[in-house]
């Protein structure tokens, strides 16, 4: 994994504790692979403790951890190959998680393993009973904001996008593409929105690559930018194509 894909992270995804990072876009455009990459690679770059949240089962998650990075692992926490540090991945896999298991989970990591940072793959994967998507989105939020300042941690979470954008001719997501968008807007720090062209049409000029666009509370370093997209090695790394430099489509 080469420093310029460490440096792009840390510098767009390494948040300060009590801040909360939301990332929205549709089915097979990347959020899993994001929040993967987000996690090795500010693990790698700042030696500090993560947590991490996820539906995909363990032994497939560190499979695919172990694609594109040198770790060892034992019982689902991964550690550096580096001997001079003691920092960790912890894997918490646990299906339909409640809020409150979530939390006793994220208490036990900053314990044992000193975590630093939370990575939440799938609001979607975190159960309230009875609930709709408006209802899991405005319950969790505001839970997830109050739990990084109450443990002085940075969370990043990704969410589904709904079908809004599908129905225009200009398919990049907006904020109002999100379920409950004002709870969106008003609980986080920074939301990212990705766009994969090639999704959507086949003859795309653009494949290959993902949009990836965020957009700060105080609306300062609100910017986009341009990442080659491997989804079966679960890999993204910083890459600017000519046809994307000139197109008006991305600013």
């Amino acid at each position: 994994m080469n420093s310029s894909n460490m440096d792009f992270f840390e510098d767009n995804f390494l948040l300060e504790g009590g801040q909360l990072m939301i990332i929205g876009a549709r089915p097979s455009i990347g959020k899993s692979i994001l929040i993967q990459n987000i996690v090795q690679n500010i693990f790698l770059s700042n030696n500090i403790s993560i947590g991490y949240f996820s539906h995909i089962r363990k032994p497939l998650l560190i499979e695919k951890i172990f694609n594109s990075t040198k770790m060892i692992y034992a019982s689902g926490i991964i550690f550096s190959a580096d001997d001079n540090t003691d920092k960790s991945i912890v894997i918490d896999d646990t299906p339909q998680i409640t809020m409150e298991e979530l939390k006793l989970s994220t208490e036990m990591m900053i314990d044992e393993y000193d975590v630093q940072f939370l990575a939440i793959d799938g609001i979607e994967n975190i159960y309230i009973k009875n609930t709709n998507i408006d209802e899991l989105i405005s319950n969790v939020l505001p839970f997830l904001k109050n739990l990084a300042q109450e443990l002085d941690i940075a969370i990043v979470i990704s969410i589904g996008l709904n079908r809004n954008c599908e129905k225009r001719n200009n398919k990049y997501p907006v904020l109002t593409d999100f379920d409950n968008y004002r709870a969106i807007e008003q609980n986080s720090n920074v939301i990212v929105y990705l766009y994969r062209d090639e999704v959507y049409s086949e003859n795309s000029d653009y494949k290959g690559l993902i949009h990836i666009r965020f957009e700060n509370e105080d609306g300062r370093n609100n910017r986009v930018e341009l990442m080659t997209f491997d989804g079966a090695n679960s890999y993204l790394k910083p890459y600017l194509h000519p046809i994307y430099a000139e197109s008006d489509e991305v600013t």
